[in-house]
This record gives structure tokens, sequence and C-alpha cells, in this order.
């Protein structure tokens, strides 16, 4: 039996909000469930990207993406690396990932074992890269943020851009340059 999406819960820095019965209400962090449900989550704003390496085996994807990220200052701390999408590149591989801080990713995997009804969570990085093949490309906002994702024959692409504010004039600024950028 297939599970119902009916209750769904979209965690971002900005809070915890669910939408249930076609209706969206904020909820307090961390509450007891009493359905099943997917909870898309960017990991308070964990960085998303895509990454190029020469060499590698794309078992290791998430060991290079680790060690740039730290490199790169994304990460100062333990992190835990969601690859959503590794392909082979000439002469090396492509990742699309999310850098996750350890200890949020523990306690939102811990949190979810502990519901007493099925708690599947999606990384926002894997909803937006889903079903999403070559020549196609989804844009997805997750509050200010909007992001991008496209493959090509080149490769993956991934971009992201913050909207100044909230109101419609602001997000069509930010898709405007958003869609500049990947073009």
């Amino acid at each position: 039996q297939a599970m119902s999406i009916d209750n769904i819960l979209l965690v971002t820095r900005d809070g915890w909000r669910q939408l249930s019965g076609g209706a969206m209400s904020d909820v307090a962090p961390w509450p007891v469930l009493d359905a099943p449900a997917i909870v898309v989550t960017d990991f308070e704003e964990a960085p998303m990207g895509s990454y190029r390496f020469d060499g590698g085996k794309p078992a290791y994807a998430a060991a290079l993406v680790e060690k740039r990220a730290r490199a790169e200052g994304l990460t100062d701390g333990a992190a835990h690396v969601v690859v959503h999408r590794v392909v082979s590149v000439r002469g090396g591989l492509q990742t699309f990932h999310t850098v996750v801080p350890l200890e949020f990713w523990q306690r939102m995997l811990q949190w979810s074992a502990q519901q007493h009804d099925h708690c599947i969570v999606l990384p926002l990085g894997a909803l937006l890269a889903a079903g999403v093949g070559t020549g196609h490309a989804r844009m997805l906002r997750a509050g200010r943020t909007l992001h991008f994702f496209g493959e090509s024959k080149a490769g993956l692409h991934y971009q992201s851009t913050n909207a100044m504010g909230r109101g419609t004039d602001d997000l069509q600024a930010a898709v405007r340059v958003l869609s500049g950028q990947t073009r």
C-alpha cells in the first residue's frame, strides 16, 4: 500500500510549517506526529552545491565533497554530506550535494525514527534534483532562497539566489537574476 502524502512538513530556518488537509500552518519544532509524514528540509540552509573532481570514484563522492567543503570553509565542524546526484564527466565526476552540520543531521534522523508512524526525511536538494534528466531543469523556492538545478550534456548545473524580501516584486527580481545566471 502506498503511503499517503497528506501530511507534509517543511523545515527551514524560518521554522516548521505543516501542510495537511490542504491547509498550511506553523507547528512547534520537533513535534510528536500522529500520522505518517514527509519532512522536506533544507537543514537550516545547509550549503548545497555542485563540484567537479578530476579522477575519483563515485563511491568516494561524499568524502571528496566533505574535503573540498572543509577546504573552502563551508563547514568548520563535523558534517554529513548528502550526495543527491553523481555523474561521470570527462576525466572525473561531478556531484550535486548538501553539506549538513552533523549535529543537525543526527537530531533530524533521531527525531524521525522516534515517530510512531512512517516519517520520511526528504532533503530539499533531493527534491530539487528528483526526475530532472538531461535537457531539463527545476527551480524551487525555500523561504527567500530560489534554487535552480539542471542537467545538460556538459554536466550538472546548480545556482541559487536570495530575494531581498518576500513580496512578489522581490521574488520576480530574484527569478530574473537566477534565470540570467543559469542561461
